[in-house]
């Protein structure tokens, strides 16, 4: 299952600019192949969107781990995190470039921290957030994520509310945004009395079209 919105922003050095944000679920109880199926499918219009300039960041349960070192054990890979890794990783000697990039979420596998807590002991990382390239350098995990709803401390415990981690992300957009400024706002000439005095300024400014552009 997958889901998408098409937002636009109103706020900010990017006003105007469109952005989809999806979330996307991959059944645990579906075949591998099924899984490795929807993960390239979901890839694939993924990469549609991308090429339409539109940016686009896709968070979700993927069921899937790029690699044995996701995973506590180290088992090796299925069919579908092959599929993940061919997908949103870059590897040497691929056919095609990744459809997005992985945002990390700075966990250390090597210390047992997983987003996803297994009672079982084969925690594992499957949840992640892919971005595409172009976008990847603004998407950073925010204060306070990843971690375990309800848990004391950054390890799951016998007080978590879920067995995920609850990721939290943000995009740093702009050198406002850096500094902690406050957003400059969209404004609109919605009203006629604005649309009169934007007219008033534009008819008061003359250009002088045959003067040098450094001197205009």
């Amino acid at each position: 299952r997958a889901l998408a919105v098409h937002l636009v922003r109103r706020r900010g050095p990017r006003t105007n600019e469109a952005i989809f944000a999806c979330c996307a679920y991959v059944p645990a109880s579906a075949p591998e192949a099924v899984r490795a199926g929807f993960i390239r499918a979901a890839a694939e219009a993924l990469r549609q969107i991308g090429a339409r300039g539109i940016e686009w960041v896709c968070a979700g349960d993927w069921q899937a781990s790029p690699d044995p070192s996701w995973r506590a054990g180290g088992t090796a890979n299925k069919a579908h995190d092959d599929a993940l890794a061919a997908c949103f990783w870059s590897a040497e000697g691929a056919a095609a470039a990744p459809v997005g990039v992985h945002v990390p979420l700075g966990l250390e596998h090597a210390a047992g921290r997983y987003t996803w807590h297994s009672p079982k002991g084969d925690s594992r990382t499957i949840d992640h957030v892919f971005v595409n390239p172009q976008a990847a350098a603004a998407w950073r995990v925010a204060p306070g994520g990843p971690s375990f709803l309800g848990a004391h401390g950054a390890d799951h415990d016998d007080n978590c509310l879920f067995d995920h981690r609850a990721l939290l992300l943000e995009s740093v957009e702009g050198e406002l945004e850096r500094l902690g400024l406050r957003r400059a706002v969209a404004r609109r000439l919605g009203k006629e009395r604005e649309l009169c005095s934007f007219r008033a300024a534009a008819a008061w400014h003359q250009v002088d079209w045959s003067a040098p552009c450094d001197e205009e």
